[in-house]
């Protein structure tokens, strides 16, 4: 009996220290870290890399926190947790390799200008690359089109980096308020009413079909998704002045100048 009574406890015991050790280790789904790096080191989307650069331990620690979740947590999760955790990653693993590189004028000038393929990252339990989370886990996998409004390439011509990590909490009012940022900036987004001239930024084009779930605009034909994501997203008198006129549409040069402040 005495033996049955130890080993009992022995059995509780363990359960005990595991469900301890999963509690005290679970991923911090508030990415409260990486809130910490981004409202230190950015303002008004442009980033202080040679601050971050003299002072990286927080976005150290939030990269092995990245690395920490396996292919089975993620599992678990729900779509927004993951969307959450793909997009941090992506821009944490970016202001990584600029800072690893800095100075530097411009992420282009790293590894060829193919640092998207050429650097490796740990996250998910597996090694990624840049491109494997944009196009493999963000594009393919979790289908949504804002995050085209969320990751940043350390570019000027890239939507602006947030200065708070994404959360799965408020997540699709983070990424609708990123796209309404992004519309508003005349670099990036802008109508021309004289000349009946729409310009988009140039990721409209290279990700036009990613926007084909919008659909209130038909008569545009491969850009009616484009079209209908304005449509939805900027002020109802814009909105109405495309839905009522046939306009031009035109995508503007993009700048890969570093993003610094």
């Amino acid at each position: 009996m005495n033996r049955i009574y130890r080993l009992n406890n022995v059995i509780h015991c363990g359960i005990f220290y595991v469900a301890m050790t999963t509690s005290l280790y679970a991923f911090d789904q508030s990415h409260q870290l990486f809130s910490d790096v981004l409202s230190t080191y950015v303002k008004d989307g442009k980033a202080n890399y040679k601050g971050l650069k003299a002072n990286p331990a927080k976005l150290n620690q939030y990269i092995e926190q990245l690395s920490s979740v396996s292919a089975s947590d993620l599992g678990d999760w729900s779509k927004n947790e993951k969307l959450a955790f793909w997009i941090n990653a992506y821009n944490a693993f970016t202001l990584n390799v600029i800072i690893d590189h800095y100075p530097v004028k411009s992420i282009k000038k790293i590894k060829g200008g193919k640092v998207w393929d050429k650097v490796k990252f740990n996250a998910g339990g597996k090694e990624q690359t840049l491109n494997d989370i944009e196009h493999k886990r963000l594009r393919a996998e979790l289908k949504e089109p804002l995050i085209h409004f969320a990751i940043n390439c350390a570019s000027i011509g890239c939507p602006v980096l947030s200065n708070e990590a994404y959360k799965a909490a408020n997540l699709y009012e983070h990424l609708e308020e990123s796209a309404k940022g992004l519309l508003k900036n005349r670099e990036q987004f802008r109508i021309d009413y004289q000349s009946k001239k729409i310009y988009f930024s140039k990721i409209f084009k290279w990700f036009g079909e990613d926007f084909d779930k919008f659909n209130e605009v038909t008569n545009y034909k491969k850009e009616n998704g484009i079209m209908s994501f304005a449509v939805k997203y900027l002020p109802k008198a814009k909105g109405n002045f495309i839905k009522n006129n046939k306009l031009d549409v035109k995508f503007l040069s993009y700048d890969w100048d570093l993003n610094e402040s």
